[in-house]
């Protein structure tokens, strides 16, 4: 039989002796066998009260208790739920709050877990408390541990032996989730899809996705209107992470076409965001690396501009209303030519991996807009960057992403264009990396510096560890804590300052 404990979490013990046989017992008072850690090894009697017992509490003590085994079995336990009937999508009783209480003299339950991730199941010790997980069932507890184990690394493009990325994402990223519960709805989400488009495991529930991604962007947008310094670190953590929850829909056949103009207006709120919030309070939220991104030379860059791009541009009409742009693509041509430069002189690797992913982050908002009315040239850019997305081998959230988007542009721009498209139409139907290199870089004896399916090596782990902070222009900034400001690393010239696309 089972009963709960006041934690919320099942405690699995026999009730039943033997009938008809009166039983004495032999010590005065009930043995205690859920006691914490410091009662047994003092063998005395423990009040089992949580999260601290009496005893640890008198001493001043931190109070630890094991974590029975039976409890950690969520992969065969499935409890039925009421988010698991097909005709209903809100939340159970059970999910509605998240009371995040910290003892200031506990760990917290993220870093515990974290810390104990690798042990057996019998001889996990979790710290209290464990009421932050109030209102979790065993299918919770197993979408949590899935992504504490394997989904946090999907942010991480370190191989090494220290992967700093993935302790930030288990730890520090987790204590914002148990004080904000849009943030912890999106991880939850995250790791359901993570789970299902990699392995085929619904979680014991298919719903549960849909409950926990109808729980993530009500509450994400009230909390960026209301800009409660509280929230912050939840914001910019949900930033990120909202643009992997949204790359479901590329995989989907009922996606809006063009739905790669979306996502780009969800990578440009990452930007926006990280305007809105005041350095000191992004590096008191401890996530300052999860926005680091590969510096960049604009200005080398620029002989990269593949020719039948730098035709694009050159070729508009005097006459053509589109020549009033003619600077915003220009300029946003160069930013494009950093991944034709650096695929030209490293090849595939783990930085270059960066640079496909983060490239709408860096755009002008003139350049932005253009896309978002859907101008011709404009998406002509956006299918020569989407190549680049098919070259993001390894990475489970990007696939498909590139294949969608090259076929819904050509298709949207229909024949009139397709001279301009060739190198995309061409893309479309190969799937080799190299030979996807060698076409985007017009160079069919081209050779990487190392294959997409090379093992991390000792150039890669440096250049992985000269990232940083970068303004929009790719130059390394930092903290200035006197001027209290952002200021250039280098400056070309006296009153040089970072440059933002986003808040312009």
């Amino acid at each position: 039989m089972s009963a709960t404990s006041g934690s919320g979490s099942s405690v699995w013990f026999s009730d039943s002796p033997l009938r008809n046989k009166p039983y004495h017992a032999k010590r005065p008072h009930k043995k205690s066998r859920l006691g914490c850690q410091n009662c047994k090894k003092r063998k005395v009697k423990c009040d089992e009260k949580r999260p601290s017992c009496g005893i640890c509490t008198l001493r001043g003590e931190t109070c630890v208790f094991a974590l029975p085994a039976a409890s950690l079995d969520v992969s065969s336990s499935k409890p039925k739920s009421p988010s698991a009937s097909p005709g209903s999508r809100k939340s159970s009783p059970d999910s509605k709050a998240l009371v995040p209480i910290q003892n200031q003299s506990s760990p917290s339950f993220t870093t515990t877990v974290f810390d104990h991730l690798h042990q057996s199941p019998d001889s996990i010790v979790v710290r209290e408390p464990l009421q932050i997980a109030t209102g979790c069932d065993a299918i919770d507890m197993k979408i949590l541990w899935h992504f504490l184990g394997h989904t946090c690394t999907s942010f991480s493009i370190e191989g090494g032996d220290s992967r700093p990325m993935e302790d930030l994402m288990r730890k520090t990223v987790m204590d914002h989730a148990f004080s904000v519960k849009f943030l912890y709805n999106c991880v939850m989400a995250l790791s359901c899809l993570h789970a299902c488009e990699t392995t085929g495991d619904d979680m014991g529930d298919p719903y549960r996705l849909i409950r926990y991604q109808d729980g993530v962007f009500e509450p994400f947008s009230t909390a960026i209107r209301t800009g409660d310094p509280k929230t912050y670190g939840a914001l910019l953590a949900n930033s990120l992470l909202l643009t992997a929850l949204s790359s479901q829909n590329f995989r989907l056949p009922q996606a809006p076409d063009l739905y790669i103009i979306q996502w780009m207006t969800i990578w440009r709120g990452i930007g926006t965001i990280f305007q809105t919030i005041d350095r000191v309070s992004l590096r008191n939220t401890g996530l300052e690396q999860m926005f680091y991104r590969p510096a960049m030379d604009l200005t080398a860059a620029a002989a990269y501009i593949p020719k039948n791009l730098h035709v694009l541009v050159s070729s508009i009409p005097a006459n053509d209303p589109d020549e009033a742009n003619r600077k915003t693509y220009t300029r946003v041509l160069r930013y494009l030519a950093t991944l034709y430069q650096n695929m030209h002189q490293g090849g595939f690797g783990a930085v270059m991996k960066l640079r496909i992913i983060t490239w709408f982050t860096y755009l002008p908002h003139d350049f932005v807009r253009l896309v978002l009315d859907k101008n011709c040239r404009a998406l002509v850019i956006i299918a020569h960057y989407a190549i680049f997305l098919k070259l993001t081998m390894g990475v489970w959230w990007l696939v498909g992403i590139g294949a969608r988007s090259l076929q819904d542009i050509c298709a949207f721009l229909g024949p009139a264009w397709y001279n301009e498209l060739k190198i995309p139409l061409a893309a479309r139907d190969i799937e080799d990396p190299i030979e996807l290199a060698r076409l985007v870089l017009d160079d069919p004896t081209w050779e990487p510096r190392r294959s997409p399916t090379d093992k991390w090596d000792a150039q890669e782990e440096q250049e992985t560890r000269q990232l940083g902070l970068v303004d929009d222009q790719g130059r390394p900034v930092y903290y200035e804590s006197e001027a209290r400001a952002v200021v250039l690393a280098n400056p070309s010239h006296p009153g040089d300052e970072p440059v933002w696309n986003a808040g312009e």
